[in-house]
């Protein structure tokens, strides 16, 4: 078995219509981070199980998703694994969402990181979104080579 979940947040086919109307490209750059994500997942896929959350919505074509485990809710995710590293869309949005929702279950609290260098920013947002949350969670990057580290991620003092 292994030790770590890697929770994809919300990679939605299509976007709520409110966000295109804000952000007339939002579709096609959420797509073309899929494509750098699927890229990226066969060697998550060596170090992780992952899990993709939805929320009941369609998810995008251009990240295979066979190979893992499609659940709903965050909370879906078993109780199993000794870290929970998030990525996805949209850092400081969903991202942080999903760990806040998390951590409020005592068995995924001190368990949560995000992952910086697989998360995608809201467009118009700058990194220091993350500060309007109400917890902090670390930041790590994710390494084909090396797997999750906290080297060059920023420190809550840099945003």
């Amino acid at each position: 078995m292994k030790k770590y979940a890697v929770i994809l947040s919300d990679a939605w086919a299509e976007s709520f219509d409110y966000d295109v109307q804000l952000h007339p490209n939002i579709d096609a750059d959420n797509y073309a981070f899929g494509v750098y994500l699927n890229n990226v997942l066969p060697y998550v896929r060596q170090y992780a199980h992952i899990y993709h959350v939805g929320e009941g919505k369609p998810l995008m074509d251009c990240i295979d998703v066979t190979p893992d485990k499609v659940v709903n809710e965050c909370v879906n995710i078993p109780n199993c694994y000794e870290h929970y590293y998030i990525c996805g869309f949209h850092l400081g949005r969903c991202t942080h969402k999903k760990a806040f929702t998390m951590s409020q279950h005592k068995h995924f609290e001190n368990k949560i990181s995000i992952i910086y260098n697989l998360s995608m920013l809201y467009p118009g947002d700058k990194p220091n979104r993350m500060l309007q949350n109400l917890e902090w969670y670390p930041l790590v990057n994710f390494y084909k080579n090396r797997g999750f580290v906290c080297s060059g991620v920023p420190t809550r003092e840099q945003l």
